[in-house]
């Protein structure tokens, strides 16, 4: 029996791994009684489409005292409170089933946030899982998501240029452990996938977190790089 590709039903096979749960943002699918949950200990957090691809539909909130801000990229709304969760119904009717995700305090690269794109690969159900590629996709200005980049570079290169406190071969290394460790656990479900991306956001602190994965995975964007080293790499696993 085939296994939903949703970001919830991955979010949940990942959560079982113990070694994997620490690096889980609080993530709840939508209804109203895990939006009531989320409006009273986040001030800031996401809604996205269970089965959205590229960051479409995805909602930034954030929440002042009486008013919730709701972020989609560029453009932004004002609601009070008591109206967010039917606002929010509503929409979810158009995109299908949501989830809702702590929002992580990313680190910032010249005053933007960035998050990082890991390809783990193999090449074949018999073979061993290798971390293949790893930029990092820098926000467009305004934007809360990096879904629209404004800059391509090689995750160490970011890293290096950010405000993130930490040696960066250290936190390199912890972001392919994460990487791969998603990746086993998520490959029973998915036994016919030899590649999938991970997104890996970054804290102040050099925490790493699981954004979530991805089954189809876009390998262009490594074709954008200066260096076509990984993308040369990711493309040999595929033939």
């Amino acid at each position: 029996m085939s296994v939903s590709a949703g970001k919830w039903t991955k979010y949940q096979l990942m959560k079982k791994d113990k070694c994997l749960h620490k690096h889980l943002p609080e993530t709840l699918l939508f209804n109203n009684k895990n939006y009531k949950f989320f409006e009273r200990h986040f001030t800031e957090f996401i809604f996205k489409p269970c089965m959205g691809r590229q960051g479409k539909g995805v909602l930034f909130l954030s929440q002042t005292n009486d008013d919730m801000v709701i972020h989609e990229e560029t453009k932004t709304i004002s609601l009070l409170k008591e109206e967010v969760y039917q606002w929010l119904l509503k929409r979810q009717k158009y995109y299908g089933p949501h989830i809702l995700q702590e929002r992580i305090p990313l680190a910032l690269m010249e005053g933007s946030i960035f998050d990082l794109r890991v390809m783990v690969q193999r090449k074949s159900s018999f073979s061993h899982w290798n971390v293949t590629g790893m930029l990092a996709r820098v926000g467009a200005k305004s934007f809360m998501i990096t879904n629209t980049p404004k800059e391509l570079l090689p995750a160490e290169a970011a890293i290096k240029k950010s405000t993130i406190s930490g040696n960066t071969t250290q936190i390199i290394k912890k972001i392919e452990e994460v990487a791969l460790q998603s990746v086993k656990q998520l490959e029973g479900a998915y036994s016919e996938r030899n590649m999938m991306g991970i997104d890996i956001g970054i804290d102040q602190k050099g925490g790493v977190w699981i954004i979530e994965a991805n089954l189809l995975p876009s390998v262009a964007l490594f074709n954008k790089l200066d260096d076509k080293s990984m993308y040369n790499k990711i493309i040999s696993y595929k033939t």
